[in-house]
């Protein structure tokens, strides 16, 4: 009859409490050696997924530093305008200038 580790482990506190010493059978023993091994293997791939999403963590910092260090530099050529869904269907060159600042960018005027 399979007992389960926790039954096991239960009654192993309480002979090492009477007796000082703790007795299993052949049986107890084998399912506690199989619950071992089944919580190292997992314990060992918990292990390599964290190693993993660490050095997926690193690349991903490292990405988001060269991007944050590569400002966007944009020069806009002299009455140069662009197409939008705008009631009059296009965009104010201040405008697309506000949004490229906005995000980070420096915008080089050609005036």
């Amino acid at each position: 009859m399979n007992k389960g580790t926790d039954e096991i482990i239960k009654m192993m506190r309480a002979q090492k409490g009477l007796w000082g010493s703790v007795e299993l059978t052949s049986e107890d023993a084998d399912e506690l050696i199989a619950a071992l091994e089944l919580k190292e293997e997992q314990r060992a791939n918990w292990f390599q997924i964290a190693q993993m999403l660490g050095e997926e963590m690193d690349a991903a910092e490292k990405r988001i530093a060269e991007l944050e260090a590569n400002k966007l530099s944009v020069k806009l050529p002299e009455g140069f305008i662009w197409g939008a869904d705008d009631t009059d269907g296009w965009l104010r060159k201040s405008d697309v200038i506000a949004v490229i600042q906005a995000a980070g960018g420096i915008v080089e005027r050609s005036d």
